[in-house]
């Protein structure tokens, strides 16, 4: 990643945390951190956090042109669930160079019910970044959960304790080369609900289909 993308990187991480929190007071530990790479678990209280609306985002189309700049990317996705709903969002920059472009953010994935229970019995985050153009290479950094295919970035992570209701992805160093026309950016959160009379996953999709 470019430098001057990094001080803006960890400010919008430590906003992103914060903001989770700011009327409740989830505890929120991370699980570890890599180079381009940080995932972290929500737990405790969640009485007090909300989300920003449907349209809360400024919101680029399903897949981005590309031109010189910082462009800023984002995405909601809440289904219905149990006394609330499962949540996923993401919060992106992409900084756009010459045949370069690079992207970093913060993507996290919510249950904020009480009902059916309080935490969710196990939660998978998946985010996918995809560069599209001609002679397109990727590079990202050696980082946990990590892999590619094609002009695609994929990173994968899950908790499956049962004792937080939250994920939240923070990521940097994913960047393409080439004659760059688009990006685009998929988050998917799932949550697994186990009980006596329940026994299913419940998604919600930020961005274009999953």
């Amino acid at each position: 990643m470019k430098k001057s993308g990094m001080f803006v990187l960890l400010l919008l991480a430590v906003v992103a945390l914060v903001a989770v929190g700011a009327l409740g007071t989830p505890t929120v530990r991370i699980i570890y951190s890599d180079k381009g790479n940080t995932l972290s678990v929500l737990s405790g209280d969640k009485s007090g956090v909300e989300l920003p609306t449907a349209g809360g985002f400024p919101r680029a189309s399903g897949h981005m042109a590309l031109v010189f700049g910082t462009k800023h990317v984002s995405g909601i996705k809440i289904t219905p669930y149990g006394d609330k709903f499962v949540s996923t969002s993401f919060d992106s920059f992409v900084e756009i160079g010459y045949r370069w472009a690079g992207v970093y953010g913060t993507s996290q994935t919510l249950w904020l019910g009480t009902q059916p229970q309080w935490n969710s019995s196990a939660i998978k985050l998946t985010d996918s970044w995809t560069f599209t153009g001609f002679s397109v290479s990727i590079s990202y950094p050696p980082s946990v959960g990590l892999s590619s295919s094609g002009n695609t970035v994929t990173w994968n992570g899950d908790d499956w304790s049962g004792e937080v209701w939250g994920l939240q992805d923070t990521y940097s160093g994913i960047e393409a080369e080439g004659l760059l026309t688009g990006f685009r950016q998929v988050s998917l959160g799932a949550h697994f609900f186990k009980g006596p009379s329940i026994s299913n996953w419940v998604t919600a999709c930020a961005r274009g289909s999953c």
